[in-house]
């Protein structure tokens, strides 16, 4: 009973930190929720490039039950993933892109890009919120 407690007590802050905010946040390294977040970004990356992936210079941002992440991915002993020498490379980054968003007790990832050259205009066709985006954030 008491583990039942406390798992309805945890998706009660999650959920309630996922919506219940008026204006992006980023999540606090090491907490439930930036790793989950993370965790979730990390699958569909490592399946694409084919190879386990740490992430370096995380930029996170959240609101209301969407995230975007905007990353550099970095093989587990430090060292470049992204070939930006290959000839279909034109314009790419050493960076990965993300958008998540919160369904069914869990972050999903909605869309992504390895590389990308070119960010905001093909983001808008999904509902989320506007300043959760990089070329929206206040410096």
């Amino acid at each position: 009973m008491r583990t039942l407690l406390l798992a309805g007590v945890l998706i009660s802050t999650i959920t309630s930190t996922a919506f219940g905010q008026r204006g992006p946040y980023t999540p606090s390294r090491g907490s439930i929720e930036r790793q989950q977040i993370m965790e979730a970004f990390r699958v569909p990356i490592a399946r694409q490039l084919g190879r386990t992936v740490i992430f370096n210079d995380v930029r996170l941002r959240v609101q209301n039950g969407w995230a975007f992440v905007w990353a550099v991915p970095r093989s587990t002993d430090g060292r470049r993933v992204i070939d930006l020498d290959a000839p279909d490379c034109v314009n790419c980054t050493d960076n990965v892109v993300g958008l998540l968003q919160w369904r069914r007790s869990r972050w999903v990832v909605v869309d992504f890009q390895i590389a990308p050259g070119e960010l905001p205009y093909e983001w808008r066709r999904y509902p989320a919120p506007p300043a959760i985006f990089p070329w929206n954030w206040r410096q």
